[in-house]
């Protein structure tokens, strides 16, 4: 099977780091900073919802997301791997799955950061801005990969996700740990809700 992974929020624990360079952001621009009160309230909205709560002006969005995404990028070795996860995905390499990701990272960074910390080597990771969806990234990997589509799944943390999976015709899968709480991930249908990272391994996505 193929498994296509996203980065942040799903393999490791970028929330504080992104509150932070947020927070940096709207300090310069005086905007509302995120408190801790926050977090959980901003876990039930969508990326739209969580901008309108926030009252983050959409002009504002494109400089402060490159700067979140160059100081994610810039600290990569510094983000930990959720519990559970560097076990999974070394299993899931062990039965000769195939396991790629998608993020808006540096893919060399990743690359370097996976093999020699964790030993684990990903047969594919594409790199891109994803702020305005994740559709046309994950498309373009599971073209470019010859991927069978009824053997691929897309694993996330955010209703995106999903919906990006959906629009691209392969299966979905979400984790709780992540950005959007599990409560709003449901109402979306993905086909799996994932609750501790082993409970990949027993996924099983029907074919056509």
């Amino acid at each position: 099977m193929n498994y296509i992974f996203d980065f942040d929020g799903t393999l490791v624990n970028s929330l504080l780091a992104v509150v932070g360079a947020y927070n940096r952001q709207a300090k310069k621009y005086n905007l509302r900073q995120i408190k801790i009160s926050d977090v959980n309230a901003l876990r039930g909205r969508t990326l739209k919802e969580m901008i309108d709560y926030l009252g983050t002006p959409w002009l504002r969005l494109p400089f402060i997301f490159n700067y979140i995404r160059k100081e994610l990028s810039d600290n990569i070795t510094n983000l930990p791997l959720y519990s559970g996860v560097a076990e999974t995905l070394q299993e899931l390499k062990r039965q000769k799955h195939t396991i790629g990701i998608l993020t808006s990272n540096s893919a060399d960074n990743i690359k370097l950061h996976f093999q020699e910390k964790y030993a684990i080597t990903f047969d594919f990771i594409y790199a891109g801005s994803s702020f305005f969806g994740k559709g046309k990234l994950l498309k373009k990997a599971v073209s470019k990969e010859q991927l069978n589509k009824h053997e691929s799944i897309y694993v996330g943390d955010e209703v995106r996700d999903i919906i990006a999976a959906h629009h691209c015709g392969i299966h979905s899968a979400v984790v709780t740990w992540g950005l959007n709480s599990k409560q709003l991930l449901s109402t979306y249908s993905p086909d799996f809700i994932i609750q501790k990272p082993e409970e990949l391994l027993e996924i099983s996505c029907p074919t056509a």
